[in-house]
């Protein structure tokens, strides 16, 4: 009797824990909606490519290039996500570095949203995707359109002066701010110097919204103002200028001061020092740069809106 107890459950072992990974598998995976309603539902669709993957035991964690927005995302944004390769040492869902599908978004798991395979579509269903959400919002024009028009409504909303009352959210020793825009428009204010030192006037136009002012002047006087094409056009000429004789332009910020800030816009005092050096390494006197900052959030990023470059004398 024992030996024929024994065989049994000898067989009946592995059946069991094969039943049990099974069940455990199929609590991870919620009951697949259909797909209009996935996209209807979703709080991010876009074509994306998965990049920077790693694998930690059972898990993946990787970033979803979009490389086409449908729904609320921006393109060439990397989007974090997750997903379970296996449980119980049941594989359950992977998806390969490089390959590309339909990100159709919602949970979160530790900040990152959760991919699988009803929430990365196979690509064939890319028309279907798009008259699906067609019936939601303006969005999907919005996203797919570079020139972000809602920016100039931002822009008006915020003012040329700086704030006059002297409320808790303006006292300088405030802490009801967000810590990553602070890191944000600091790195925004290094990139303005940095790009401006070594030529890369490109890459400078990137750091504003479409249609910017950039004032310069005096203070106290009259500035004198440009704005969209005419702006770009202008700092062109005068980068190709510039770099046709050696010279360039160093600048050593020293304070950036928070004038105001909110989640949408900030106004910020930049000061510090700017030489000029020719091709020969020899710099001039430097003179004090004193910059003002208007800056709005854009789909995420700050950008500067206004610019005012109030001269100061070497």
């Amino acid at each position: 009797m024992r030996n024929m107890l024994s065989r049994v459950l000898t067989t009946l072992t592995p059946m069991m824990i094969g039943v049990l990974a099974s069940v455990a598998v199929a609590k991870t995976l919620a009951p697949e909606k259909p797909f209009a309603e996935r996209l209807s539902d979703a709080e991010t669709v876009f074509v994306g490519v998965v990049t920077n993957k790693v694998l930690d035991g059972d898990w993946a964690r990787a970033d979803l290039l979009v490389e086409t927005p449908l729904f609320n995302a921006e393109q060439g944004a990397k989007v974090a996500v997750i997903w379970r390769t296996a449980v119980g040492g049941q594989p359950l869902y992977d998806a390969a570095s490089g390959s590309k599908a339909i990100a159709v978004l919602k949970d979160k798991h530790e900040g990152r949203y959760w991919l699988r395979a009803d929430r990365f579509e196979n690509i064939a269903k890319l028309d279907e995707a798009k008259r699906a959400l067609k019936s939601r919002d303006a969005s999907v024009d919005r996203a797919n359109n570079k020139k972000p028009a809602d920016t100039v409504t931002e822009i008006k909303q915020i003012p040329i002066t700086p704030p006059t009352g002297q409320g808790k959210s303006s006292a300088a020793g405030n802490t009801q701010f967000d810590a990553t825009d602070r890191l944000a428009i600091l790195n925004l204010i290094n990139t303005y110097a940095h790009t401006s030192n070594n030529h890369e006037i490109e890459k400078w136009f990137e750091l504003f919204v479409h249609d910017p002012v950039f004032a310069r002047g005096k203070p106290g006087t009259t500035l004198e103002e440009k704005s969209g094409e005419e702006f770009r056009s202008y700092w062109r000429k005068s980068n190709a200028a510039a770099k046709a004789k050696g010279l360039s332009r160093l600048h050593l910020i020293s304070n950036v001061t928070f004038l105001n800030q909110t989640p949408r816009s900030a106004y910020v005092s930049v000061v510090g020092l700017l030489a000029d050096e020719d091709i020969n390494a020899k710099a001039s006197m430097p003179a004090i740069l004193n910059y003002e900052g208007w800056l709005v959030k854009h789909k995420g990023v700050w950008l500067i809106s206004r610019w005012h470059d109030l001269a100061a004398a070497k």
